[in-house]
């Protein structure tokens, strides 16, 4: 999955399509992210808020609920909180 090594992180926008974030440019989509998250691979990626699906090799830094991947700062939402704490805890990311 070449292809999906590059992404960072997805991004929907109010009113507009969704955005994907790589290391060289965005890729608007009409797609949902109910439908994107479904061609993810769960390994890689998790949605840490209703705005944002991550790539959790792209993490730089975890501050204050608040992802940081490269500049960009990406709120945890208190809906998805719990399960991506947990899960980098079963992936022994955090102790």
């Amino acid at each position: 999955m070449k292809k999906l090594s590059g992404i960072q992180f997805l991004e929907a926008l109010k009113t507009k399509p969704k955005v994907i974030i790589t290391t060289d440019k965005k890729i608007m989509t009409l797609q949902t992210f109910k439908n994107i998250i479904q061609f993810l691979p769960e390994k890689e990626f998790v949605r840490v808020h209703n705005s944002y699906i991550i790539a959790i090799s792209k993490i730089d830094n975890i501050e204050r609920n608040r992802i940081k991947i490269r500049d960009e700062m990406i709120p945890i939402s208190d809906s998805y909180k719990d399960d991506f704490y947990n899960l980098l805890r079963e992936r022994k990311y955090l102790i």
